[in-house]
């Protein structure tokens, strides 16, 4: 059985386009931590839990970064996340590459978390991977302690 895992959604939406130093309404870089800082950022009241039955979900080529996400996330979530190329549902991860997406930069990108569903979307690759940095951050500490059996 897969542990939940809440955060708040305090960030709705992240552009990271070289990640400038744009910080929204008294948002400060210690009180979210996220490296590097964020372009812009949205803040939100809400919760995205992971269910059980969580996926993530990428066509090619995001598949290959998504299966690294997936990885990453094992031990916060406590399983590996499956990895498929089915259309989203509520619950899933979803990693899209939008190449006309150019307004992000080399390595930007738009991560949006809502109570239904993340999104990262990118123009590129590089960007996928540091839109899934960024996800990483915004969990809480205690997904990162060891479970006991």
């Amino acid at each position: 059985r897969a542990a939940t895992v809440p955060f708040r959604t305090a960030l709705a939406a992240i552009f990271c386009a070289a990640c400038g130093n744009a910080w929204s309404a008294g948002v400060s870089a210690s009180s979210l931590g996220l490296i590097p800082l964020p372009a812009k950022l949205e803040i939100r009241d809400g919760y995205w839990t992971l269910n059980p039955a969580a996926r993530i979900v990428a066509r090619e080529p995001a598949a290959a970064e998504s299966a690294k996400l997936a990885d990453a996330l094992s031990l916060p979530f406590g399983k590996r996340l499956p990895v498929v190329s089915e259309s989203p549902r509520d619950g899933d991860i979803e990693m899209a590459l939008t190449p006309s997406a150019t307004q992000f930069g080399a390595e930007g990108y738009r991560l949006s978390i809502t109570p239904g569903r993340v999104v990262i979307q990118a123009a590129n690759t590089a960007g996928l991977f540091y839109g899934g940095v960024t996800f990483r951050q915004l969990l809480p500490a205690q997904a990162f302690q060891p479970r006991r059996p």
